[in-house]
């Protein structure tokens, strides 16, 4: 498959504005690299689109109406599954068609061999997606200012501008660390796709209670709720809608006969979205997911257990990491290794440890900008 190579003019800026978050080009801002070969096709995607969107208003409010059906829990639709869908169900023309006819991918396809751009693009950034920004201030309206593109490798929390496509076809860019006051459509990589969102990963080995010690306690974390908005946006951006929210239970295996530290062993479980609240104003709401972790043997009342919260961004790998297990009666601790899953752009955002005597019924924790429940009903 030949590499799609073209110019694009990142220099034709807007001075006026609509959103007071949009910045001028000629401010002295970093703005984000859009130099990659992906990045470039995400832009004529973007181009294309709002050249489409000015012949026929209706495909922004069909990409609209198919981005809150929130395939994956946010508000976005994977661009391999909309170039595929009729434009209207009376013809049997595919949203690819329309872009494939844009002069914009009509300038490219003069200097290539290549006659379906649409397919090229998925073919190289199989995963990107358009999602629907709304803010608290027009969250009830389908409106959008403009679309948003996010560059192959972005990193998040780096606080550099983001290019945007606006309704007229000039460009500008927009803060990537301040929610925007208006609606934006957003063309980025789905970061959800390749999670399993089972309420709970541990096998039904783990969850058994031995013959020797059968006597301890369950373990459930009932609900989670970051405790701002702001605090939120600590470990996920605007433009990255509902956060990839995943715990680790690093605990031990005990020998009941010796209370000796014999194995670390680590639980994994990916929570869904529901995270967030839109209306009138953009809010945090509990997460009411029930997370059932390993049962809490008696015999492991010495050692606690280390809960790691991270937001995960970016490609799929497992993780090494060193933990060590204390016994509050000796003070004596044991370390291990233990492999976790995780992703090449995690941010732990809440890390510490839950003690056996402190596992009850309605136990609140707040632990930096996470805040959850325990039980052991």
């Amino acid at each position: 498959m030949k590499k799609i190579f073209y110019f694009i003019a990142l220099f034709a800026f807007t001075i006026t504005s609509c959103d007071k978050n949009e910045v001028s080009g000629s401010k002295m801002r970093e703005h984000n690299d859009y130099s990659s070969t992906v990045s470039q096709n995400r832009v004529l995607i973007a181009q294309s689109l709002i050249e489409s969107f000015n012949e026929n208003s209706l495909l922004a409010s069909k990409i609209i109406t198919e981005c809150n059906k929130k395939f994956d829990g946010d508000k976005n639709v994977l661009c391999k599954n909309l170039f595929d869908m009729p434009v209207d169900n009376r013809e049997n023309i595919k949203f690819s068609t329309i872009l494939n006819r844009s002069t914009q991918i009509q300038k490219v396809k003069s200097t290539s061999n290549n006659n379906n751009f649409a397919s090229s693009i998925i073919s190289q950034d199989s995963l990107v997606q358009i999602y629907y920004y709304t803010s608290s201030s027009d969250s009830i309206s389908n409106s959008y200012e403009g679309i948003v593109v996010i560059p192959e490798n972005v990193r998040e929390r780096d606080g550099k501008d983001l290019l945007v496509i606006k309704k007229d076809g000039t460009t500008t860019y927009i803060r990537s660390d301040v929610d925007p006051d208006k609606n934006y459509l957003v063309i980025s990589r789905n970061e959800r796709t390749n999670f399993a969102y089972l309420p709970s990963q541990v096998s039904s080995l783990k969850k058994l209670k031995s013959a020797t010690t059968a006597d301890g306690k369950p373990m459930k974390i009932v609900q989670a709720i970051f405790t701002s908005i702001d605090g939120k946006r600590t470990v996920e951006s605007w433009w990255g809608g509902e956060p990839e929210v995943r715990l680790n239970v690093i605990y031990g295996l005990i020998n009941p006969v010796t209370n000796a530290v014999t194995e670390v062993r680590n639980s994994s479980f990916m929570y869904p979205g529901q995270w967030l609240v839109w209306g009138w104003k953009n809010s945090v709401k509990w997460n009411t997911t029930p997370i059932d972790c390993p049962f809490f043997n008696s015999n492991e009342k010495n050692y606690g257990r280390r809960l790691m919260w991270t937001e995960e961004d970016g490609s799929t790998r497992a993780s090494t990491i060193s933990t060590g297990l204390t016994d509050k009666n000796t003070g004596l601790t044991t370390s291990f290794s233990t492999t976790i899953p995780a992703t090449d752009n995690d941010v732990i955002f809440a890390d510490s440890w839950i003690d056996y005597d402190d596992v009850g019924t309605g136990k609140t924790y707040t632990w930096g900008v996470m805040k959850f429940q325990v039980s052991c009903q």
